[in-house]
């Protein structure tokens, strides 16, 4: 293992939940998504899985469903599911969540120890402290 990569420390360090989660147009997914929505934020990460992967039945593209899923997992330091879904949000031009989602993706591949792809997606991140995440995964 090399020093820069020390899980919790480096990803604890930068991983922080979302406080507010708003302007996620909830009432077009129902009560399920309002209540994941409240789980999120009362930190029941794994209700709030629960509660959107059954709306995700429903809506599979929806970008705002793949961004509450990666970043629940992320929250239970669930590295593989968080990648997966935070990569669909990445990968959809179009999503309003995709500068969120670059943050948190790279953060999941920096808690899964592969630091060429967390640094490759942090270097694409406007995060405030993307840069500085990115310096560290330098190769000394």
């Amino acid at each position: 293992m090399s020093s820069w990569y020390q899980v919790p420390d480096l990803f604890s360090q930068y991983f922080e939940p979302e406080q507010e989660l708003s302007g996620y147009h909830a009432e077009a997914y129902g009560s399920f998504f309002e209540r994941a929505i409240e789980a999120y934020q009362s930190g029941k990460y794994e209700d709030a899985i629960t509660l959107t992967r059954s709306v995700l039945d429903e809506h599979p593209d929806s970008d705002t469903l793949k961004y509450l899923l990666g970043t629940s997992h992320l929250a239970l330091k669930q590295a593989k599911p968080a990648i997966y879904y935070l990569q669909g949000v990445v990968k959809d031009s179009k999503s309003s969540l995709q500068p969120k989602a670059l943050w948190n993706l790279g953060l999941a591949f920096v808690l899964e120890g592969d630091r060429r792809s967390a640094k490759a997606t942090l270097e694409k991140s406007n995060h405030p402290r993307a840069k500085e995440l990115a310096n560290e995964l330098t190769d000394p």
